[in-house]
């Protein structure tokens, strides 16, 4: 069982009357009585319990193991590098955009390109639209470290005239979280 375990100890032994309980975690127990037993654990142990009678005595033994009970994904925001069973207690982190509102795609290298910053995103789409509604710019990723969908300003391979474009982006997560957002940006491209 994962730590901290409680354990309900049954006791059916027969023909004895004393019992002597060693629970192994720094509890015992001497009794008289088969009443049920209960402990807590965070540490692999072994109990015994000697039943007897005058001068007749059994033993028995069991052995208590403890798991390191965690989130065993290492995409989770709780992972857990220690544990050795998964609980089900993964949580995964929403993903995340943030969009810049202003771009230069001039020739002095410096913001060149409109692109969303992204944090937990697994897959982007990204389309960007003229102030009529036509688009100008759409491309999809699934590998944003090398190829985040970037507008470099060009509508046919010529600079997009100054103004304001609507952009619009469906980001996916890690276990397939929606993000979907949308807004304005300026596309200057005069010195």
């Amino acid at each position: 069982g994962c730590d901290p375990l409680t354990i309900l100890f049954t006791n059916n032994s027969q023909n004895a009357l004393n019992y002597a309980w060693n629970f192994g975690n720094g509890n015992t127990a001497n009794v008289t009585s088969t009443a049920a037993q209960t402990q807590i654990y965070s540490n692999n142990t072994v109990v015994r319990l000697i039943a007897s009678q005058g001068n007749c005595a059994d033993t028995a033994y069991t052995s208590i193991t403890i798991s390191i009970c965690g989130c065993l994904d290492p995409l989770a925001s709780n992972y857990n590098p220690a544990a050795n069973v998964d609980d089900g207690s993964c949580i995964y982190p929403f993903p995340e955009v943030f969009a810049p509102n202003v771009f230069t795609p001039n020739s002095d290298a410096e913001n060149p390109t409109f692109f969303l910053d992204c944090k937990k995103v697994v897959t982007l789409e990204l389309t960007i639209l003229n102030r009529w509604g036509s688009v100008v710019f759409s491309k999809s990723s699934s590998d944003l470290i090398n190829n985040n969908p970037a507008w470099d300003g060009k509508i046919n391979g010529d600079l997009a005239t100054d103004g304001i474009y609507f952009y619009i982006y469906k980001a996916t997560g890690i276990t397939n979280q929606v993000v979907e957002g949308h807004g304005f940006l300026h596309l200057i491209s005069e010195k």
